[in-house]
């Protein structure tokens, strides 16, 4: 993750985007420049110099396999405010539950026939309990994500526009 000096508060102006790719990486998408699927998306688009502070035109989108933009900005706020309240946001319910489970995984329900062959396995399972991998989000973009919104609360993106720090 090459985060740096790069602050969201004061680098994005009005209609600019921030884009974090797979591996936590943040660049400001240039005009013309195309996202790729799984990149998030954080935009302030529709603010005007009276919104500084204001997070509510603040959009945040995860880039899909066919490179549609899809839109999380309530997921994302929702599993904040259960962090800033204590909460665990893997309990917000099932729209933002984590993946974990969903295959048969180690509990299959048919009837199963087992061959033997006298090999050994050293049996491993994992699971990963995240709310924003469940969005699609990678490890690293979440943790960049968070930081990122702790620094600037995603209120104060906008914060040169038209003048507005002058």
């Amino acid at each position: 993750m090459e985060l740096g000096s790069f602050s969201l508060g004061t680098t994005l102006t009005f209609g600019q985007m921030i884009v974090v790719d797979a591996n936590g990486n943040v660049r400001v998408l240039q005009p013309g420049e195309k996202t790729l699927p799984g990149e998030i998306i954080i935009s302030a688009s529709n603010a005007t110099p009276n919104d500084v502070g204001n997070n509510n035109d603040v959009q945040i989108s995860r880039v899909n396999a066919d490179g549609r933009n899809v839109d999380i900005t309530n997921d994302i706020n929702e599993i904040f405010a259960a962090l800033e309240q204590g909460q665990d946001p893997t309990q917000l319910g099932e729209d933002l539950a984590t993946a974990a489970g969903e295959s048969n995984g180690s509990s299959p329900t048919g009837s199963v026939s087992i061959a033997r062959d006298a090999s050994e396995t050293i049996a491993a399972t994992e699971f990963s309990t995240s709310a924003l991998t469940a969005l699609g989000l990678s490890e690293t973009q979440s943790l960049t994500l968070l930081e990122s919104y702790s620094q600037s609360a995603l209120g104060s993106i906008v914060t040169s526009i038209n003048g507005a720090n002058d």
